[in-house]
């Protein structure tokens, strides 16, 4: 597919979202919301967190073009090419002009033999699933291997397989799979697991999401007031009064013109039928005027609660992200900075935060990072000494996921990728990591070998 369908490429316009006020506006606002977090989360390759931010927000807003829009290209990522396709068929729905999910789908369909595979594999992965629940898994082992041969991004394929294997007592088997499984989506509970039960990495691989998040308003829950029925049954009484009244002048006018030459008793009669009209004209609208009335003090009071709503709610939030950012404090304390990175990175700082808070959420964002990357950087080293490139070139692009702009480490792990790269003959990576440390790090302790390297390479 073309770079048309990369996600990290959506870009949310703050000014297409609806003021304060009422609550309609205020699901959009959570809408969007959950929209930004999905987004931030796509760019920094955490689909499955993505994901679960975006069907969040379509929860609230299900006419969010940018946020189904970036749920397609999320499950489309993942290799769930039929969501993919259901959200963006969804979104042109509701805008068809000027919709980018004209083109993901169009460019899909003029591409026949790959939908076709895609389809094959979801089969297999039915039929797949179906075995392993049934206790036979090498026969769901032989179709998983053909589903994720055919569609190479299918976390969930993946995720199986390796489970697959972990059933059948060959572990060393899953773990291709479950790295995989990562380098599409290296936030994936499911393969982080996996991966801490093969390898034993706990402490790396361990993450504590879902804790901490500001708590959503659940605007389910709320009811109509109390006398809304009786304000319905008000209006429809009215309406059966205005009906009745038309059809009496109708009668009045049709007897006065058919049938002029009537005597005087009927014509009183029509006079007095009249007055009656304009009595109970007069009444009914007396009795609107009233109910007018009603609606609007109901309507100052509905609108005096939702402001009290919000600023509850917004207390709320901004509480539990203080709270969140301590809790993320005593997991880095006790030595689990994977929690605390999430702790900090899913509760940013509110408008309420004060400047003290804003540096203390910085702080445990940046520490917590690099020692996450400390971390991978140790494993990667021992590995790369001990020859195990795969392996030390796995924990070094972890590591630089977590880099920090005054990491120690840097230079070193662009040094060493350069190494793995040169050692595999992809002699263009090679020359782009040594020209890194070159021209970025000219202090580095590796500068002389990487430039000697990297005169050689260029050659």
């Amino acid at each position: 597919m073309s770079s048309e369908l990369d996600y990290k490429k959506i870009v949310l316009d703050g000014d297409d979202f609806l003021s304060d006020g009422g609550l309609k506006e205020r699901a959009e606002r959570i809408s969007a919301a959950l929209y930004n977090k999905g987004l931030k989360l796509a760019q920094m390759s955490a689909v499955t967190g993505a994901i679960d931010a975006l069907e969040r927000s379509l929860e609230f807003n299900k006419k969010s073009i940018f946020a189904r829009n970036l749920l397609g290209l999320c499950y489309y990522a993942v290799g769930r090419l039929g969501d993919a396709l259901c959200h963006w068929i969804i979104s042109q729905a509701y805008q068809e002009d000027d919709n980018p999910a004209d083109a993901y789908i169009n460019e899909i369909r003029v591409n026949q033999r790959f939908t076709d595979k895609i389809n094959h594999s979801i089969t297999l992965y039915n039929s797949a699933l179906d075995f392993f629940k049934s206790g036979n898994g090498d026969m769901s082992i032989i179709r998983l291997k053909k589903c994720v041969e055919l569609n190479p991004s299918f976390v969930d394929g993946l995720n199986l397989l390796s489970l697959g294997y972990m059933t059948v007592n060959k572990p060393q088997n899953a773990e291709p799979y479950i790295k995989k499984a990562l380098q599409i989506d290296p936030f994936n509970q499911i393969a982080l697991s996996y991966y801490a039960e093969v390898t034993g990495a706990n402490q790396q691989a361990g993450r504590l999401r879902g804790t901490g998040k500001p708590q959503l308003m659940d605007v389910r829950g709320y009811s109509k007031p109390s006398n809304a029925r009786n304000i319905v049954n008000d209006l429809h009484l009215s309406e059966v009064i205005c009906f009745l009244i038309g059809c009496a002048i109708v009668v009045a006018v049709f007897f006065f013109l058919v049938l002029p030459d009537r005597d005087q008793k009927l014509i009183a009669e029509n006079s007095r039928l009249k007055e009656d009209i304009v009595t109970t004209q007069e009444a009914s609208r007396l009795a609107l005027e009233e109910k007018d009335n009603q609606y609007k003090d109901h309507d100052a009071t509905v609108a005096g609660l939702q402001n009290q709503i919000a600023e509850l709610s917004a207390q709320i939030s901004l509480r539990g992200k203080i709270d969140a950012i301590a809790i993320g404090w005593d997991y880095y304390n006790a030595g689990d900075y994977m929690n605390a990175f999430s702790q900090a990175f899913d509760n940013p700082p509110d408008d309420g935060f004060t400047p003290e808070q804003i540096a203390d959420h910085a702080k445990l964002l940046h520490d917590s990072s690099a020692q996450i990357e400390a971390g991978y950087y140790s494993i990667a080293k021992g590995s790369f000494d001990k020859g195990l490139y795969d392996e030390a070139n796995w924990n070094f692009t972890l590591a630089m996921r977590f880099m920090q702009g005054d990491s120690p480490n840097a230079h070193l792990i662009y040094y060493y990728m350069g190494r793995i790269a040169e050692q595999a003959g992809k002699t263009e990576s090679a020359i782009n990591y040594y020209n890194t440390v070159v021209t970025v790090y000219p202090d580095s302790s590796q500068f002389r070998d990487a430039n000697t390297r990297l005169g050689r390479l260029r050659g």
